[in-house]
């Protein structure tokens, strides 16, 4: 499996801004789940729509299958779906892992297979809309 950093294949939706920050929280939210070292790089080149919509920043996101994240030496560490919730009270983004697989070694390991959201991912919006002390 060779990645493909210049391709952005249906994410070319996002501009610069906008495609830093769903990175950027998607890293994060990986954390949930293993915790890897150094720089992480992501390769959207086979993403593809998979419903909603939404502008912001300075793009349009969606909710994209298909994303391949890989260390600095180019060995696959994860792929999966994102998801996102919009919280229109306060204007701020939360993206998210919907389905996720994590390599380890030679272990392929599902992490997430379900529609269910994470408890971690609503513990961040019960947060955000203050029903829950930070």
């Amino acid at each position: 499996m060779k990645p493909n950093y210049h391709d952005m294949g249906m994410s070319i939706s996002m501009g610069k801004q906008l495609r830093s920050f769903v990175e950027e929280q998607l890293i994060n939210d990986l954390l949930y789940y293993h915790k890897f070292i150094g720089e992480l790089r992501f390769d959207w080149s086979d993403s593809c729509v998979e419903g909603e919509d939404l502008t912001y920043l300075d793009g349009t996101l969606d909710r994209f299958s298909g994303i391949m994240i890989f260390s600095s030496n180019d060995e696959p560490v994860a792929d999966g779906w994102m998801n996102f919730v919009f919280l229109s009270e306060t204007n701020q983004l939360i993206v998210y892992w919907k389905y996720l697989n994590i390599y380890v070694g030679d272990k392929e390991i599902d992490a997430i297979n379900s529609q269910e959201l994470e408890n971690h991912v609503q513990v961040i919006i019960d947060q955000i809309k203050g029903k829950t002390p930070f």
